[in-house]
């Protein structure tokens, strides 16, 4: 082709691109991109600025940096391209909607949500104006605002939008297809998210039965359900009902070739979590040492999950007692917390007091009363109510200071607690 027509030929181009789709529809991004490239400098070459064939290729290769995660890089072409496409087209033409549609996914991925809202929110009033309202187009659309309002914690923009949605399906499909599954699942996280359980639940219920039959019980979007039914009850405190759920996940998860061996992890820790809550330490703690066991092999050494893992067990552990195992366990978490979120975190802070009261509790009172200061001194230098539970932590202290007859110092903690007990009441 470049021998007989010449390197920056039109047909050159078209070629590149239709190879470079070829490899990008595979997902092998890195041999799509030169040839996507290429194609789009022959095109800047040789074509006018309004020409569908040049936003093509500047798509084209906003498509495969967005595949590569090259987000900055996308964004420079989806912008380009939605520029070009409204001065050809003119704003309300699908061609720009599409692009409208993309820069929004691009936004959201990257947490950008109010920019990906006006985009949504332009994209769906156009759809609604030329497309049938049960367009597929328009009912992806419509849902994805609803995703990026209930992002924002904007549930009263997100509830009616998965309301009609939902409504729209089931008129459409009828009242046991996948996707009004799908968009009840949608609903019901949109109550839970606000706290309503009680509306929450039975949306989950039913999404559940219908998954089941339409799908199988091993499909990703049944076991997703499945989880988000457990957490309801979870949230209500109804771990009767919850543990059943998580079992099931758990089960299903282990006997699946493709899942994921993390997610199983997940769904035992809150199956631990129940028993811990019920004051069935013993059912709790072989679960909790065996996702510690998964994270372990898993998880990079200052991962969070570990850090979470290492915690839940240390806390089983000194629940009933164990303190010289919990204490390698919480001086482990605390370690891998200072580093990912620095020492004066909340939650690293909470860490350094399970630890103190740790060694309180094995009469280290010298240990403890220097954990109990550094929790104590970075709390007062704190602008806000973000530690309450060292509040917790001065009768320890206190306590360990007498046995250490550090008589100057228990003094002075003395005449700091009220000070710090009258914040914590509003006073």
């Amino acid at each position: 082709g470049r021998k007989h027509l010449g390197a920056d030929h039109p047909e050159v181009a078209t070629v590149m691109s239709y190879l470079g789709t070829c490899y990008f529809n595979l997902g092998n991004f890195e041999d799509a991109e030169p040839l996507y490239k290429e194609a789009l400098e022959i095109r800047r070459k040789l074509l006018q600025p309004d020409d569908p064939d040049l936003a093509t290729s500047i798509l084209n290769l906003a498509h495969c940096r967005y595949g590569q995660a090259d987000l900055k890089q996308a964004e420079d072409l989806y912008l380009e391209a939605l520029e070009m496409r409204r001065a050809t087209y003119g704003p309300e033409h699908p061609e720009v909607v599409s692009v409208l549609v993309d820069l929004a996914n691009l936004y959201m991925i990257q947490e950008k949500y109010r920019e990906a809202e006006v985009l949504l929110e332009e994209a769906l009033a156009i759809r609604q104006q030329v497309l049938e309202p049960d367009h597929p187009w328009v009912i992806e659309t419509a849902t994805n605002l609803a995703h990026c309002y209930s992002s924002q914690g904007k549930h009263a923009e997100a509830t009616p939008l998965y309301e009609t949605v939902l409504e729209i399906i089931e008129h459409k499909f009828g009242g046991d297809h996948p996707d009004v599954a799908e968009a009840l699942n949608n609903l019901g996280n949109c109550h839970f998210l606000q706290g309503n359980f009680a509306e929450a639940r039975p949306l989950y219920e039913r999404a559940l039965k219908i998954s089941k039959e339409a799908l199988d019980a091993e499909h990703p979007d049944t076991i997703t359900i499945l989880m988000n039914l457990a957490q309801c009850y979870y949230e209500e405190q109804d771990y009767n009902n919850a543990i059943p759920l998580y079992q099931e996940v758990a089960e299903t998860l282990e006997s699946s070739t493709a899942a994921d061996e993390s997610e199983t992890a997940g769904a035992i820790t809150y199956l631990a979590n129940c028993y811990l809550r019920q004051g069935k330490y013993s059912l709790a703690e072989p679960l909790y040492e065996r996702v510690l066991s998964i994270r372990r092999r898993l998880s990079r050494p200052d991962d969070p999950d570990l850090a979470l893992s290492l915690l839940n067990l240390a806390f089983c552990y000194n629940s009933k007692g164990r303190y010289v195992d919990a204490e390698p366990l919480y001086e482990e978490s605390l370690a891998i917390g200072q580093k990912t979120m620095g020492p004066d975190h909340p939650e690293v802070v909470a860490t350094l007091v399970d630890l103190a009261d740790c060694y309180f509790n094995q009469d280290k009172y010298v240990e403890a009363a220097a954990l109990y200061m550094r929790a104590l001194d970075i709390e007062e230098k704190s602008l806000g109510a973000e530690y309450p539970y060292v509040l917790s932590s001065l009768d320890n202290y206190a306590a360990s200071l007498k046995h250490l007859k550090l008589d100057r110092e228990l003094k002075a903690l003395e005449d700091r607690a009220p000070v710090l007990r009258s914040k914590y009441a509003g006073e």
